[in-house]
């Protein structure tokens, strides 16, 4: 497994690094709107995506390079979701939240 990465380190780097920022920004500046984080995520998702399609045809003759492209077509998938139903997002968004379990 760690072979794969070897050559894709830039592109999980990339994903990495926008992971972070997604989280800093979200945390940061709590007034930011949910259709803005609504938003941020659809683009996170769309390029993180992007890059798991890219490093799976670059990693094509690998033997698990097939899990890759799923995950990024998936991603692709739901973050066109969340540009097409902005709504249905922010609406899932604070379902998820409100199901989190709270400490007692």
């Amino acid at each position: 497994m760690e072979i794969v990465f070897v050559r894709s380190w830039k592109p999980l780097a990339f994903r990495g690094f926008f992971g972070v920022l997604f989280g800093l920004i979200a945390f940061l500046w709590p007034s930011v709107t949910l259709f803005g984080l609504v938003l941020l995520f659809g683009a996170y998702v769309l390029v993180d995506g992007f890059l798991a399609i890219t490093a799976a045809v670059r990693q094509r003759a690998r033997e698990r390079a097939w899990a890759l492209a799923l995950e990024g077509f998936i991603g692709v998938g739901i973050g066109l979701a969340a540009f097409l139903w902005t709504g249905m997002t922010a609406v899932l968004f604070v379902d998820l939240i409100a199901s989190a379990p709270h400490p007692r």
